[in-house]
């Protein structure tokens, strides 16, 4: 599996590349190509023309979540789509897949919009949309974990604001918050988008979904922007108790946690522009 982050709130040193407060990659696998969230704007657009990646190309277009940090910029390529077809270019039609809740209206506390500004029904005119709570398989060694289990306390967040569902007010714990895992040789690698369902909850998700303990690479957001002492503690025991060999913390990390984090596990450098590769099961080796 190869892993390129289009867009975080950081960009690789030497790469000429945009950054925002968002988070999108694109992966490929097994003859596959799946674009991983949209970010905040258009950015994921412009670098991955510069990165070499045709977004044409892309066979699936996954959500991780509802989060405007995830889906703003979905207008941008929805715009990029449109603009295609009037000059008759050739492209895939990909498919979407996501929780049903991702394009339900957010609002803040304060009654901003903080989600998608696409309803699935308006998307679905320009995609092919698999909305599910449940787990996708997406290749043979790459799953879409659809709604993740809580109940650490400590990882469970209060609510954020409202969720609109059929004119109702609901409050919003990002039950569609997910992640995808990619079974390598190495262990497992976990790919979140805000981890909104809280980082630990979300690996011991994905260790129980597939039966493997080991962990290889948590890449993403890990949701720790000024956590108190006491939450930020009990995440760095659970981490350590897992023994991750690499961790990437991605847009919504602060530079406190990142720190902190390197005290239990081993803290890479991610950014716009870094690039992966994760051999599988049947092929050894570990390659950055």
């Amino acid at each position: 599996m190869e892993l390129t982050i289009l867009t975080d709130r950081s960009v690789i040193p030497g790469k000429y590349l945009l950054a925002e407060q968002g988070f999108s990659c694109f992966i490929e696998d097994a003859g596959k190509k799946f674009l991983v969230n949209a970010g905040y704007s258009g950015n994921f657009i412009q670098n991955a023309a510069k990165l070499n990646i045709n977004i044409f190309d892309t066979d699936v277009l996954i959500f991780t979540g509802g989060s405007h940090h995830l889906t703003l910029g979905l207008e941008e390529l929805t715009r990029l789509y449109s603009e295609s077809l009037r000059e008759d270019l050739n492209y895939k039609k990909p498919s979407v897949i996501a929780h049903p809740f991702t394009f339900l209206t957010r609002l803040s506390n304060q009654r901003h919009m903080t989600g998608a500004h696409f309803t699935d029904e308006k998307l679905s005119y320009h995609f092919n949309l698999k909305l599910s709570k449940g787990e996708a398989r997406l290749t043979e060694r790459l799953l879409f974990l659809g709604e993740i289990n809580r109940g650490r306390g400590f990882d469970d967040q209060p609510a954020a604001g409202k969720l609109i569902n059929e004119r109702e007010e609901l409050d919003d714990y990002h039950i569609d918050d997910s992640a995808l895992l990619y079974e390598s040789s190495a262990g497992l690698v976990i790919i979140t988008g805000s981890s909104e369902s809280g980082i630990c909850n979300i690996i011991e998700h994905a260790i129980k979904s597939s039966g493997i303990e080991k962990i290889a690479a948590v890449i993403g957001g890990f949701n720790l922007v000024a956590p108190d002492d006491n939450r930020l503690r009990d995440v760095l025991k659970y981490i350590k108790s897992v023994k991750p060999l690499e961790l990437y913390p991605c847009f919504n990390t602060d530079m406190r946690s990142k720190i902190a984090l390197n005290s239990v596990s081993r803290v890479k450098e991610a950014g716009a522009g870094l690039k992966l590769v994760f051999r599988s099961a049947s092929s050894p080796g570990f390659n950055f």
